[in-house]
């Protein structure tokens, strides 16, 4: 008998995780974590959230890029 595959998570379900694990972890800026969480609920949770890490393709991220690019660009820091 084969081994079952394990299931990948939903991105909604690995978010936490990737919060804690990742982000916190890393002692980012308190305004790096609020921006990163901001676009999580803004743009990825509506695009991508139900869908599972391994659903989320290259051709999947490209069309979305794609549906942001007439959105003005965030502005530059440097000088």
């Amino acid at each position: 008998m084969r081994p079952r595959k394990a299931v990948a998570p939903t991105l909604a379900e690995f978010w936490p995780e990737f919060v804690e694990g990742y982000i916190e972890a890393n002692r980012q800026k308190p305004s790096t974590i609020v921006t990163s969480k901001s676009i999580y609920e803004t743009h990825l949770e509506p695009a991508f959230g139900s869908l599972r890490l391994d659903a989320i393709t290259d051709e999947k991220v490209q069309t979305f890029k794609g549906q942001l690019a007439d959105r003005c660009p965030k502005p530059s820091t440097t000088s």
